[in-house]
């Protein structure tokens, strides 16, 4: 755990470039003072083949989160 608080892993994933999703988690993460966040922004997720490598990685980041 960090000084500040709890570390937590964000997904922007996007259809187009993330711009917008990554200044949206951003915004609300900020919220909580208490948690630092990891930032990973996945663009142009836009077909079922992206969809499911993506659940794959999540999955993997799950994993390596509970370790």
């Amino acid at each position: 755990m960090s000084a500040a608080g709890r570390e937590r892993t964000v997904f922007c994933v996007s259809d187009h470039t993330g711009v917008t999703a990554e200044v949206l988690a951003h915004s609300l993460v900020a919220r909580f003072d208490d948690i630092d966040a990891r930032y990973l922004t996945r663009p142009f997720v836009d077909d079922a083949d992206k969809v499911d490598a993506l659940v794959d990685e999540i999955d993997a980041e799950i994993g390596r989160a509970h370790v």
